[in-house]
C-alpha cells in the first residue's frame, strides 16, 4: 500500500529531474558533423568560389568585347581560365565526399541550384556575345568550348551526386537560356541538363 502512494511519487520526481538535466536544443547549435559527412555550406563555399572566380574572368572578357577587342591572343588564356576555374572547383567538390547531410544546416538545395544557374547563365551569355565577334578563330575557340563543355559537365555531375535532385531544379531556372547552352556547343551540358 505504501509502495502504490511512494511509485507516482518518485515518477513525477523523477521526471522534473530528468527536464533539469537535459541540454535545451537552442543552445547546442549546429548539429556535430560526424566524419565524412558534407553539408550544402561545403557545396555552397565551393560554388560562390567559382562564382567569383568566373565573374572576374567573364568580366574580363565582356569588357573586350564592348571594346571590340576580341582576337585569339587575349581571349584564348581567358577561356583555359574558365576551364581552369571549372576544373578547380570540380576537385574540390570531389574532396568532399559522400552525400549532402540533411540534417546540417545550409543553403537550401534551391539556393544551390540558383547559385549553379546564375554562374551558367553568366557564362552562356559572354560565350554567345563572344562567339559572334570571334569568327576569325572560331576553330580554336570551339576546341575550347568542348574543353569547357566536358568540365563543366562533370561539374554538374559530381554536385548532383553531393546534393541529389538539384539538377532538376538548375534546369528549371535556365528556361531563358536553354537553347544558348545548345547554341554554344556544350552538348554534354544540355544533354545532362535535358535541354
Amino acid at each position: 500500500m505504501i509502495f502504490s502512494r511512494v511509485l507516482p511519487f518518485l515518477a513525477f520526481a523523477l521526471s522534473f529531474s530528468l527536464v533539469s538535466v537535459a541540454k535545451p536544443i537552442a543552445e547546442t547549435g549546429v548539429i556535430k558533423r560526424a566524419e565524412g559527412e558534407v553539408g550544402t555550406a561545403d557545396v555552397a563555399a565551393v560554388l560562390t568560389n567559382l562564382k567569383a572566380t568566373t565573374d572576374t574572368t567573364l568580366s574580363q572578357m565582356n569588357s573586350l568585347i564592348d571594346e571590340n577587342r576580341v582576337n585569339s591572343a587575349n581571349t584564348v588564356p581567358l577561356m583555359k581560365e574558365l576551364t581552369e576555374s571549372f576544373t578547380t572547383a570540380g576537385k574540390s567538390l570531389k574532396a568532399l565526399k559522400g552525400k549532402v547531410n540533411a540534417r546540417q544546416l545550409g543553403p537550401t538545395n534551391s539556393e544551390i541550384a540558383a547559385l549553379l544557374a546564375g554562374i551558367i547563365t553568366a557564362l552562356v551569355t559572354t560565350l554567345g556575345r563572344l562567339l559572334v565577334r570571334a569568327l576569325l578563330f572560331l576553330p580554336t575557340l570551339m576546341t575550347l568550348v568542348v574543353s569547357l563543355d566536358l568540365v563543366l559537365r562533370d561539374l554538374l555531375v559530381t554536385v548532383e551526386a553531393l546534393v541529389g535532385g538539384v539538377l532538376v531544379l538548375v534546369t528549371g531556372m535556365l528556361a531563358d537560356v536553354g537553347g544558348l547552352v545548345v547554341t554554344l556547343g556544350l552538348g554534354l551540358v544540355a544533354a545532362l541538363l535535358g535541354l
